[in-house]
């Protein structure tokens, strides 16, 4: 089976990326190795360089896009809205969009190319995530899957475009079940909560507490639950809680620290009081994700 080398890669891959970890497939392979309406051409993860911008009218696939941390901004047709962690976006023919970097934190997102003649029903008619901005109340879970999508897509497997066909299936409908309710945009109260979630989504290694939290979005703690609550499917600490399990999981199966290990890093002094913090957050122990990573 024949997998392309990282020089040989198509033209619409972006060259404004420090580090990328990507595959792809001629679409008359996949076609003939898959055979079925819904393929995946593409996939991977990028650390756009400073300055990144792609602006595009239209794309030869459809897309979808998820950002793991960094700032920026995003226009998908006539939507427009600010790039944190946590957000998903799709595009593809016909549909124009920009991406952009802000700061100096590098830009970290995902990526899914596909095709075929079920790719718009399934992005468009069934999960209604095309052409849409979205923020993810599963960002763990949507990483998960994007994660072994890029892994299935290395693989010289003859099985391997199967998977990642559905795998990409699934994420679509991960995605659409676990978007958050976009509130009421334009009114001032929304752009406060946009604020404060950016912020919390972008700093939240530095927050030990929800007060700390609110205090760096210069909020009170309970204005900041009302925000929560108005616009969102989970607390604000909730949702700290999560980011930073979620960066507790990464240091796990990326640097394959001891448990006890990444508690301290966390900031936790018992690695039992950890341990029940990230099942309750994650939806497994520590332990247990680390035996699903090593299979």
């Amino acid at each position: 089976m024949e997998y392309r080398t990282p020089s040989d890669e198509p033209a619409y891959f972006s060259k404004q990326t420090s580090a990328a970890k990507r595959f792809y497939r001629p679409v008359e392979r996949i076609a003939r190795s898959v055979g079925t309406p819904f393929r995946v051409v593409a996939g991977g993860r990028e650390s756009c360089s400073p300055g990144y911008r792609v602006e595009r009218e239209s794309f030869g696939f459809f897309a979808v896009e998820f950002v793991t941390s960094g700032l920026g901004s995003v226009t998908v047709g006539s939507e427009s809205e600010e790039l944190s962690a946590g957000t998903v976006f799709a595009y593809g023919p016909g549909i124009p969009h920009r991406i952009e970097q802000i700061g100096d934190e590098p830009l970290v997102k995902y990526f899914v190319n596909i095709t075929g003649e079920n790719a718009a029903y399934l992005l468009d008619g069934e999960t209604g995530i095309l052409g849409r901005i979205m923020h993810t109340a599963r960002p763990h879970s949507i990483l998960q899957s994007f994660e072994e999508l890029v892994e299935h897509g290395l693989e010289d497997s003859p099985w391997s475009d199967r998977i990642c066909a559905g795998l990409a299936e699934v994420l679509a409908y991960k995605i659409t079940g676990s978007a958050l309710t976009p509130g009421e945009p334009g009114t001032t109260a929304h752009g406060t909560y946009r604020r404060c979630r950016n912020l919390i989504g972008t700093r939240y290694l530095e927050f030990a507490t929800l007060a700390e939290a609110a205090s760096a979005c210069a909020v009170d703690p309970a204005y900041l639950c009302r925000l929560f609550r108005r616009f969102d499917h989970q607390t604000p600490y909730r949702y700290l809680l999560r980011l930073k399990m979620n960066h507790a999981a990464d240091i796990l199966l990326e640097s394959r620290l001891q448990v006890q290990e990444v508690a301290a890093e966390m900031g936790y002094a018992d690695p039992l009081h950890f341990s029940r913090t990230f099942k309750s957050a994650i939806g497994v122990s520590p332990t247990r994700l680390i035996e699903l990573s090593m299979g």
